[in-house]
């Protein structure tokens, strides 16, 4: 699959280490191609052109590829290696949010917010995916009022559940509160 071609030298790796690269492949990526498309199209949406589509697959990559191999995966350790992966072209903001959307394609669910159930889901039906990312933040806005000013968005994550695709958002409104939105977005996912 070549996933981790950013670790090769010109020369090819021993068989052994080979196979490592390999499996963490395969444990980043156990769909194959088509999940890598399918997450690069998101992390791409998500950073709303602040790379290119090639630039978001190959952060893509390389930060999971780092996340599979750091011991800690704490928000202050791999807030700055996002950064540095990037080539310091993403913003601190942004590099949140890649954290945010790594941490759900790897670990599961989990809601701040007691009251947040599945029936809270807000299913977004769209054609593509700008158009359901802006269906998803206009809904936040009509609940909670203007980004950077009454709330501020903490972690965006993917989760894939059943077949079906989801975005939990998690805000911190001006109070301090916590907020989580979960959105159904099976019907534009990996939709330019």
């Amino acid at each position: 699959m070549g996933i981790f071609n950013f670790l090769k030298p010109k020369t090819d790796f021993p068989p052994d280490v080979a196979e490592v690269m390999k499996k963490m492949s395969k444990i980043a990526f156990p769909r194959g191609d088509k999940q890598i498309e399918e997450e690069t199209d998101h992390l791409y949406s998500l950073l709303r052109g602040t790379l290119s589509k090639d630039d978001s697959r190959s952060l893509l990559i390389r930060a999971k590829g780092l996340f599979l191999i750091s011991k800690d995966k704490s928000e202050s350790q791999m807030i700055p290696k996002i950064i540095h992966t990037s080539n310091t072209r993403l913003s601190l903001h942004e590099a949140h949010l890649v954290y945010g959307f790594l941490t759900a394609v790897l670990g599961p669910l989990k809601m701040h917010n007691s009251n947040s159930s599945a029936e809270q889901v807000v299913v977004i039906n769209a054609s593509t995916t700008m158009d359901g990312i802006s269906q998803e933040y206009s809904h936040i806005e009509r609940l909670c009022g203007k980004q950077g000013e009454d709330y501020t968005l903490i972690r965006q994550m993917m989760l894939d559940q059943n077949g079906r695709h989801y975005d939990l958002l998690t805000v911190r409104m001006r109070n301090g509160a916590i907020r989580d939105f979960l959105f159904d977005i099976t019907s534009f996912f990996g939709k330019l």
